[in-house]
């Protein structure tokens, strides 16, 4: 200060600057301890301070991603709890803002390591006691962290999507296929946090040989499992009954056994071979007729397989000549009935098959 004289005089005085908030904050449980997803977790921040103001009059807000936004409102309450998920990933940097009330702010940053519990591996044995059934067993399923016996199954036994058994803790199950086909049976194996591991595995069903003699009257061969019938009449030509000696052996498939018919989906094939009795020689020809009744399963059709187009069913024969190639089979069709009917001279190869490829409007389905 300096008069009109010019004499001066001096004073001093030290002026405080409001400085940003220290924050920190405690994690509990052990962040640096992997834990199971659904664990929660408590951030404490009653520690963060301020060098001009009480620690009560600070603000909080906790951002858990750290992704640079608050997931909370600032607030004066310095406890939250928070629960992690365990595809957010190993570690999640949970970000704390502490604001006073001038606006200031400080921030702490901590690791929270969150365990990679993955779904369950789910795995089943089968074996086939008969032809058309077939036991189960997912006793093998495993998961990271519950044991087996905690472990839940579900079976899908078609593989159509659809579950045919509640869940269990029982991982053994049994199941009797209406039909032959190639079938991919689905495990689903769900662990005490609702996470669900699940294998498919394909499962042939094939119905065994069958076979008949027939000698002087004709008779009619039956497949074990009902779906075709073969029936061989005492017709006479030339002299000799076209029944008369014969073995006939109906032997099904489901793989085509020569190439493939381009743009077809086979639904079942069989084999109808014939030997003499006479001499046990193999008959391909027979002086006459026989008829074939090849019975299909139309829910199998529509609801497994969704192929619901009954006039897309044809029947074909393989010939052996020259050239070898598959030929059509006339046959009249019952949908009443869901049988078709077919004559035949010959023996051999023979696949009901399916045109999926070749669709021609309009659509007919059965209308029920």
């Amino acid at each position: 200060m300096r008069d009109t004289d010019g004499l001066t005089s001096e004073a001093t005085q030290d002026i405080a600057l409001n400085t940003p908030p220290t924050a920190t904050f405690t994690v509990s449980p052990d962040p640096d301890t992997p834990l199971r997803e659904g664990t929660v977790y408590t951030f404490d921040a009653s520690a963060s301070s301020d060098a001009e103001e009480p620690a009560a009059s600070l603000e909080v807000c906790w951002d858990w991603d750290n992704n640079g936004n608050c997931d909370t409102a600032y607030s004066t309450t310095k406890i939250a709890t928070h629960t992690f998920a365990y595809d957010d990933g190993e570690v999640q940097t949970v970000r704390l803002v502490v604001r006073d009330t001038y606006g200031l702010t400080g921030e702490a940053t901590r690791d929270v390591h969150v365990l990679q519990d993955l779904p369950p591996t789910a795995t089943f044995t089968f074996t086939q006691p008969a032809w058309n059934q077939v036991n189960f067993d997912a006793s093998a399923s495993t998961d990271d962290h519950d044991p087996p016996a905690t472990l839940q199954v579900a079976w899908d036994y078609q593989g159509d999507g659809d579950l045919d058994t509640e869940y269990s803790l029982l991982k053994t199950a049994s199941y009797t296929y209406p039909h032959l086909g190639c079938y991919w049976p689905t495990l689903y194996v769900k662990d005490t946090f609702d996470r669900v591991g699940a294998l498919p595995r394909p499962v042939n069903i094939i119905p065994p040989t069958a076979a008949i003699s027939l000698t002087g009257s004709g008779g009619t061969l039956n497949s074990i499992d009902g779906i075709v019938q073969v029936a061989v009449y005492t017709d006479t030509v030339g002299g000799d009954v076209i029944s008369n000696g014969l073995v006939i052996t109906y032997t099904p498939w489901l793989t085509l056994p020569h190439d493939i018919m381009t743009g077809t989906f086979v639904y079942q094939g069989f084999t109808l071979s014939a030997w003499s009795l006479a001499d046990g020689q193999p008959i391909n020809e027979i002086s006459g007729t026989y008829t074939i009744t090849v019975s299909y399963d139309y829910d199998y059709l529509a609801h497994v397989l969704h192929l619901p187009f009954e006039e897309e069913l044809e029947l074909y024969h393989w010939a052996s000549g020259t050239p070898a190639l598959w030929t059509p089979v006339d046959f009249t069709l019952d949908t009443a009935t869901d049988r078709l009917v077919a004559a035949a001279s010959s023996f051999g190869d023979f696949a009901l098959v399916m045109d999926v490829h070749r669709f021609y409007l309009p659509r007919v389905a059965r209308s029920n």
